[in-house]
């Protein structure tokens, strides 16, 4: 049998209308949706970076230009997981009960 990734439900985030913070049951899921979220990109950006390394390899001298559109994946998935990072650090610093 195959291994298979459980289901996670979606819930509200901090930010969202039905996001109760009063609610910890509801705050810890939130929690672990954006952490489990920001695993995934993360690890999206690293694949992506091994691409551009393995293209960087395979192509020496020309990289800058037959490797230019993975460049671009890669910077593009390298932003969104610092906006990430820094979206949650903004969101958890202060205390808005």
């Amino acid at each position: 049998m195959p291994f298979a990734f459980p289901e996670y439900e979606r819930v509200p985030g901090v930010g969202d209308e039905e996001y109760n913070h009063a609610d910890p049951i509801m705050r810890m899921r939130a929690t672990e949706q954006r952490m489990r979220d920001q695993f995934v990109a993360v690890e999206v950006a690293k694949i992506a970076r091994e691409k551009l390394r393995m293209c960087y390899r395979k192509e020496t001298v020309n990289h800058t230009q037959n490797c230019a559109d993975l460049v671009a994946d890669y910077m593009k998935k390298q932003q969104i997981v610092t906006a990430r990072a820094y979206s949650a650090a903004s969101k958890g610093s202060g205390d808005d009960e």
